[in-house]
């Protein structure tokens, strides 16, 4: 027999950061019925009767998918379903208002049922499922229960969005190189040198770097170490000479001249103000 649907709306909660989950199940062998939806639902479809294709209409329009798959179920939507009846499912719901909070998040308007990479989290998400059955009304359980879906949808539609905008190798290296400056930006980094590691010529490299960035490398730097420098004159009282040390500058006159060419204002102008 298989165990009743979890309601998990009225349980108490420790924080109002995320929509409250309504209902929460695993169920091997759910029963697919047709008819209107009246919450929020995410639907992961883990299998259904042993078929390769999932169809159904969605508001009278045809589709067919194969497993696993998410299907996001809005509120007041025709489902029906045509050639399976039970499927290994994994699936919670929400209030309708919940569809704005989503919305706010960027879930995709456009969404409707994808397949899709089982998310990594999912696992853990079926155990937490299972260790909280007996401990539903504790304090926090149902926070973590709240957490643990919403980083589900998180991470299945960061890879739905990923396979709409796969990017080239050409691409995936320029991205490297600028992960790399994102986090070496303070020390001095031979831009000549690190192209040619990805297998680029020096004009090559600034031709693909400003198609996806729009300003050359030198600019990409000087803007993150600006940031940094706004960021210590507001929120410390470290000395101007530390943070030129910090920031890779060979001295204090030569941070200052950086500065004031780029802000219009002294490091000590901007800190005052």
């Amino acid at each position: 027999m298989a165990s009743p649907v979890l309601w998990l709306e009225n349980l108490p909660r420790k924080l109002n950061t995320l929509p409250h989950l309504r209902t929460l199940e695993h169920w091997q062998d759910f029963q697919l019925n047709s008819g209107k939806c009246n919450s929020l639902q995410f639907c992961f479809r883990l299998s259904g009767n042993n078929l390769q294709k999932l169809q159904l209409k969605i508001d009278g329009v045809f589709h067919e998918v194969g497993f696993p798959h998410l299907m996001i179920k809005y509120p007041g939507q025709d489902i029906e379903f045509l050639n399976v009846n039970s499927a290994d499912v994994f699936y919670f719901s929400y209030q309708p208002e919940a569809e704005a909070f989503f919305a706010r998040c960027g879930l995709p308007g456009n969404f409707y049922i994808a397949e899709i990479s089982l998310p990594e989290s999912m696992p853990q998400v079926m155990e937490l499922l299972k260790n909280s059955r007996n401990h539903l009304n504790e304090p926090g359980c149902a926070d973590k229960l709240d957490l643990a879906c919403y980083t589900l949808v998180h991470e299945a539609m960061l890879s739905w969005t990923a396979k709409q905008t796969e990017l080239n190798e050409v691409d995936k290296k320029i991205l490297n190189i600028a992960s790399y400056l994102q986090t070496h930006y303070t020390e001095k980094c031979d831009i000549d040198k690190l192209s040619a590691h990805y297998g680029f010529s020096r004009r090559n490299f600034l031709r693909y770097w400003e198609k996806l960035f729009h300003c050359p490398p030198g600019s990409y730097l000087n803007k993150l170490k600006l940031l940094e420098a706004k960021r210590m004159l507001k929120e410390t009282t470290l000395p101007l000479s530390e943070i030129a040390t910090r920031l890779g500058f060979c001295d204090d006159g030569y941070f200052c001249r950086f500065f004031r060419r780029n802000t219009g204002m002294t490091p000590r102008s901007f800190r005052e103000k």
